[in-house]
């Protein structure tokens, strides 16, 4: 049977996915017409490239897909040429984003993968004077809810510990994030 955690990530995850996928036609801004006559349709059996832009209709990059030492990174980018959302690996596995540009930045961050197979979603805003988050994880003990204040430390964390009981961190002390 599935633990209340693991069914808690799966609905997070099932929900950004579907956000991503009602979102990701604004982001584009590309309208799409079957019926023009004018487009050229061309079929290939392999493309091999280390960097693909699509572009819309004023001729900027839309959607960039590209490799970096990671792996792939697939970028998607406004009509006003800013980054919007993300989807690449980094060093611990694969991470999600959407980003809202408004000041203060939001953002959504979703990363799988690490050392213990560990994987979190971090939501916050940024901007160049603050930053906070509210971060949600997966750790090999189990579950474990972080707080970021506005000046970027950690303020405080609600977990598990090795023997499965419940822990509170508050860092009276706090450490940078």
């Amino acid at each position: 049977m599935i633990k209340l955690q693991e069914r808690l990530c799966f609905m997070l995850l099932g929900g950004l996915l579907v956000v991503t996928g009602q979102l990701l036609p604004s982001f584009l801004g590309v309208d799409v017409n079957a019926e023009d006559k004018e487009s050229k349709i061309a079929e290939f059996e392999a493309i091999r490239c280390k960097k693909l832009s699509i572009i819309n209709q004023a001729g900027n990059d839309a959607l960039i897909m590209e490799t970096d030492k990671h792996g792939g990174n697939i970028s998607l980018i406004d009509n006003l040429g800013v980054k919007n959302g993300y989807f690449r690996n980094d060093q611990d596995g694969g991470v999600f984003g959407i980003l809202s540009q408004k000041t203060p930045m939001s953002r959504v961050h979703m990363s799988f993968g690490g050392v213990e197979n560990t994987a979190f979603v971090s939501v916050g805003y940024q901007s160049e004077e603050k930053s906070g988050s509210l971060i949600l994880s997966h750790d090999s003990n189990g579950g474990s809810i972080t707080f970021v204040d506005k000046n970027g430390m950690y303020a405080g964390t609600y977990g598990i510990n090795d023997n499965g009981g419940l822990a509170i961190y508050d860092f009276s002390n706090p450490r940078k994030n």
